[in-house]
């Protein structure tokens, strides 16, 4: 370990998708310390990352946490619900990162007005907030690991964009796709390789919560965890994208992250 290098502490307010979870999982330099809600995680990224998360029944018990703790801490990053920003007084390295539907169903919210940093990690949320600096989506290549992927094509849909779906020309143009209809959650974190991988291809179709039937355009972390583990994906404009952009491995994201407080 080299000496000079200073160690930070960060501390990650509601953990959305398991974003603080994992960097404390493989940031083996410094301390990443989450404060989350039960609900905040049915996917399970808590379970599986262990030892880096706090859970609380309500909003009140985090914030009341945050308070007594911050100043132990070189940075606060709030993740997607910026409201209790605040709360903290005279803190050096305040930061936001929106992961996606809070900023698209909010584009013109200003909690976050005395953030030092504010990050979005999807590509298309960059219009939304030009001033923020674009985070990559990580994924954990180590539990999304290469192997033997099934046949046929998938696509994974929230519930109520279900007539969305019907309505729009996917249906007519891909006939054969195995469209699954989901709640929250669709399976645990750590069961989504296995899933993913009982297809050849995902496709990889979202559409805005709020104003559907606008598409995101963008690639979703489910399209990169499918081409990570070795399948294909299939962008909402037909694209065949076979392989795996290393700038997403959470080994690359990190040194970009940590070069961010450095």
């Amino acid at each position: 370990m080299d000496f000079n290098i200073k160690v930070m502490k960060f501390l990650h307010i509601f953990d959305t998708g398991g974003f603080g979870a994992l960097l404390g999982t493989k940031d083996k330099h410094n301390t990443h310390d989450v404060l989350q809600l039960k609900q905040f995680d049915p996917f399970g990224f808590a379970e599986y990352y262990k030892g880096t998360t706090t859970f609380f029944d309500d909003a009140v018990g985090v914030i009341s946490k945050m308070k007594e703790i911050y100043n132990d801490y070189d940075h606060i990053i709030f993740n997607d619900l910026p409201q209790s920003i605040d709360q903290v007084e005279d803190h050096p390295s305040l930061s936001v990162i929106y992961h996606g539907s809070s900023l698209r169903e909010s584009p013109d919210r200003k909690e976050d007005l005395t953030a030092h940093r504010v990050f979005v990690s999807d590509e298309d949320l960059i219009p939304l907030r030009p001033d923020a600096k674009y985070l990559k989506c990580p994924i954990d290549r180590e539990l999304f690991s290469t192997r033997k992927c099934g046949t046929g094509t998938v696509l994974h849909l929230r519930d109520y964009h279900k007539k969305t779906y019907q309505d729009s020309e996917y249906p007519d143009m891909l006939i054969d796709v195995n469209v699954i209809f989901k709640g929250k959650p669709f399976c645990k974190y750590v069961d989504m390789p296995n899933e993913l991988a009982k297809y050849n291809t995902y496709l990889d179709v979202r559409w805005n919560y709020k104003h559907p039937p606008k598409l995101i355009e963008c690639i979703s972390a489910t399209a990169l965890q499918m081409l990570s583990i070795g399948g294909n994906v299939m962008d909402n404009d037909y694209n065949l994208i076979t392989s795996f952009d290393d700038k997403f491995d959470i080994k690359n994201m990190l040194k970009e992250f940590l070069i961010e407080f450095g």
